[in-house]
């Protein structure tokens, strides 16, 4: 299953602290969760970031969700995430009579 998930950090948390957090989960192996698979991570000055993920299930993307915000309480803003579709399957789908 495909998913976009959208975010905003912390305005008021420190770039490097947020960088501290990130490589010790990935250190530590808390990231990626296994059935989890990040195709396109990108963050964007001022916090936002959007990723691309392909999941075996809601749980899993829910698990790292989890990860994150256990890791630094506070950490996000916002955070979203969406099913997604490939657009030629979408245009499939929405020409279904």
């Amino acid at each position: 299953m495909l998913f976009v998930n959208t975010w905003q950090l912390n305005r008021n948390l420190k770039p490097s602290v947020i960088g501290k957090v990130a490589a010790e989960l990935i250190e530590k192996e808390k990231l990626p969760s296994k059935g989890y698979e990040t195709l396109q991570w990108l963050v964007c000055p001022g916090g936002f970031g959007v990723s691309i993920i392909e999941a075996e299930s809601e749980a899993i993307v829910f698990d790292v969700y989890s990860v994150w915000a256990n890791a630094m309480p506070g950490l996000f803003e916002s955070y979203n995430v969406m099913p997604a579709v490939e657009a030629s399957e979408a245009i499939s789908i929405a020409m279904k009579d």
